[in-house]
């Protein structure tokens, strides 16, 4: 009996995690491009910050949103999947691995708009994007999205011989989200 109550609780916690990420995403459907990027860098600035090493595991969208907390990282996975699930192509998106000026190790993520590419940063604190120009403060490594990898020099060519799999982090995360995609289907 107490087996089934919790199996049951796992049941509508997950359904009610994945709810608040599918009302999200149904909210930023209605959106232009521009109002989609302001409205998640509103909802991720809205989260508690807690700085910490890029390198280890990467939350998943759900439990990002669940937990209202996470690094870079774990924001920048939510405003990707947000803005992916809300319509923006996968080609139009990139995360970027970039250093700060302190050496530490940082994730954004870069939309492609009508005026370039756009940054979304869960560090910076502010409510409008910036140009990748004007980050000035970052240093900017390497971009890629759910397939392609990319140098930053041209972020419309994938880079050859370089897989967006191959990133162990980002590839745990995607292996979660089909594997959540095939047990909802």
């Amino acid at each position: 009996m107490v087996r089934l109550a919790v199996l049951i609780f796992l049941f509508l916690s997950s359904f009610c995690r994945a709810s608040a990420l599918t009302d999200e995403v149904a909210n930023l459907q209605t959106l232009s491009v521009d109002d989609r990027v302001e409205r998640v860098q509103a909802l991720i600035n809205s989260m508690y910050y807690k700085p910490s090493s890029i390198v280890t595991y990467w939350k998943s969208p759900e439990t990002t949103m669940e937990t209202r907390t996470g690094n870079c990282a774990d924001f920048a996975v939510l405003a990707f999947f947000l803005l992916h699930d809300s319509g923006i192509p996968d080609s139009r998106l990139r995360l970027i691995y970039a250093e700060t000026k302190e050496k530490e190790k940082h994730l954004v993520l870069a939309i492609q708009t009508h005026s370039g590419y756009r940054l979304l940063d869960s560090a910076s604190g502010s409510s409008v994007t910036s140009s990748i120009q004007d980050r000035t403060d970052l240093r900017l490594f390497l971009a890629f999205n759910k397939e392609h990898v990319y140098r930053m020099d041209n972020m419309n060519e994938p880079a050859a011989g370089y897989y967006a799999r191959g990133i162990r982090q980002w590839s745990s995360v995607l292996m979660r989200e089909e594997f959540k995609d095939r047990n909802h289907d």
